[in-house]
């Protein structure tokens, strides 16, 4: 039979289909990549499962911050701490199907620091929540904390210190003056924390008089200060004051005749904006042989309130951009005048800056 022979033939040469090893090979394959989408798709779902819960316990532990706020400043204390309160130290429940453990610690804290008398800001209460799943060990759990003024009788400023991108700034030194009444807490104790802030309780009521001025500084930022006092209140609201300090700055200045030579012992006037009375400044400065002259550790500068950058005397001529250098994005409601450059200077940042005075005659 010549049919059935090239038949053998063919199954021998591998064209009439699979052999038995390559099925076992593909069943073999198949298998560990359905196992691993199943893992894949168990992975991603336990994720997501944990990121609920996560949200959940976080959910909890902020309700628990604001309920603790919300309570009379002398009930903020735990059953068995120190300050004793009402509020119980730990409790179990169950949140939305999950059951949690709560633990809270409130602590009287009072910086030694300061004397027994006068204005404090270690008269406060620390409160600590932390929120746990009971029948995980693999979730971390959810700690928030947070502050409570209100120890001390008077008033309370709230000051929060950022850069100019918003961001916090601690360790930042703070300087609280009135005249009347007489206020002038200057000392190594009062900073901000990690997130920029501090409570000050204990001030005398001043909403009507000189009230109060806060001026915040860092080794290697620029001051800053309140433009006007800031009345303070017995009791809440709290006073708010948000102040900006950010890297300083460094300005070089080439200034050239237009060919390309130094200009050198030309005196250039720069004016800038403070932060701090006077609010203003104007600094001189001089090129050197190579037609450069320096200024450092200025405070950064803004489109609208920009370093501006002149010769320092009528008779010299005008300062001038090179050719084919376009000005700084300065806003339009500054005017400069003839000859005078507008600069902006980034937090941080150290500018050269090339400049020309126009040839002579």
């Amino acid at each position: 039979m010549p049919g059935a022979a090239g038949q053998r033939d063919d199954i021998r040469k591998g064209n009439g289909g699979f052999t038995l090893i390559e099925v076992l090979v593909a069943v073999v394959i198949l298998s560990i990549c359905l196992l691993g989408m199943a893992q894949f798709f168990a992975s991603a779902g336990d994720r997501v499962m944990d990121s609920e819960t996560r949200s959940l316990l976080h959910q909890i532990a902020t309700q628990e911050i604001e309920d603790i706020r919300a309570l009379p400043y002398l009930e903020i204390g735990t059953q068995t701490g120190n300050p004793p309160g009402p509020i119980p130290d730990y409790e179990e429940k169950t949140v939305e199907g999950v059951p949690v453990a709560i633990t809270r610690e409130i602590l009287l804290l009072k910086d030694p620091a300061y004397p027994d008398t006068g204005p404090s800001p270690g008269n406060y209460r620390s409160v600590t929540v932390t929120v746990q799943v009971l029948d995980s060990d693999e979730l971390e759990p959810m700690q928030l904390s947070t502050i409570v003024a209100g120890g001390a009788e008077g008033g309370t400023l709230d000051i929060t210190v950022t850069d100019t991108a918003g961001e916090p700034v601690p360790d930042a030194l703070l300087k609280i003056t009135n005249d009347n009444p007489f206020v002038d807490i200057d000392t190594y104790a009062i900073r901000t924390d990690y997130l920029g802030h501090l409570l000050v309780p204990g001030l005398e009521e001043d909403d009507k008089g000189d009230c109060y001025f806060v001026t915040a500084s860092k080794t290697g930022y620029n001051d800053a200060a309140t433009p006007t006092g800031r009345p303070v209140k017995k009791g809440t609201p709290f006073t708010e004051v948000c102040l900006i300090i950010d890297l300083l700055t460094n300005l070089t200045v080439h200034l050239t005749d237009g060919t390309g030579a130094p200009v050198a012992d030309e005196v250039l006037m720069v004016t800038g904006t403070l932060s701090v009375p006077p609010w203003t400044f104007t600094e001189l400065m001089s090129t050197d042989a190579d037609g450069n002259a320096s200024l450092t550790d200025l405070r950064y500068s803004t489109g609208l309130e920009p370093l501006i950058v002149q010769t320092s005397t009528a008779h010299s001529p005008a300062l001038q951009l090179p050719l084919g250098v376009d000005p700084d994005p300065v806003d339009a409601g500054i005017l400069l005048g003839e000859g005078q450059i507008g600069l902006i200077i980034d937090p941080g940042e150290t500018r050269v800056v090339e400049l020309e005075l126009p040839p002579g005659p």
